[in-house]
């Protein structure tokens, strides 16, 4: 990750610079650092948070919001630091926090779909048909769980 590059100086020689400099835990930690709590994982999580536009040198350039966060565990410890990407540089953090927590239930849902066509199929379901009714019995629980939550 790379802040941008600094504007070029009249009659300046050589070849543009495309990036900036590199952000390194250094200059991570001297980010101002925001606590924030916000609805996640069906609970009230406390977060805290750095934020930054900067350029991913993966993307190509491109700018991206990227957000350090840390969540407050059971204990009250800080868990380690997770690094967020949102490729809406004009999401706020929050936002961003919210959208990777909400994505939560549809990752655990392929999980289960992944698994379950490991299984052994039951004797009355024709065995080429058995991962299409499983994942219509995955999608069907899925969605009558997220409706109640709502």
């Amino acid at each position: 990750m790379y802040d941008e590059p600094p504007k070029r100086k009249k009659g300046q020689r050589g070849r543009p610079r495309k990036y900036g400099r590199k952000y390194m835990p250094k200059r991570i930690a001297h980010l101002k650092r925001s606590m924030v709590t916000l609805p996640l994982y069906g609970k009230e999580q406390e977060v805290r948070y750095r934020s930054k536009v900067l350029m991913a040198h993966f993307l190509g350039g491109r700018l991206v919001r990227v957000v350090w966060c840390e969540f407050k565990s059971e204990s009250g410890h800080w868990k380690k630091a997770h690094l967020l990407l949102s490729t809406d540089a004009k999401l706020t953090p929050e936002q961003i926090i919210e959208a990777y927590g909400e994505r939560w239930s549809i990752e655990s849902m392929f999980n289960q779909l992944k698994l379950s066509w490991c299984r052994v199929p039951c004797d009355y379901i024709p065995k080429r048909s058995y991962p299409l009714f499983r994942t219509r019995q995955i999608l069907n629980d899925w969605l009558t769980q997220n409706l109640e939550e709502a």
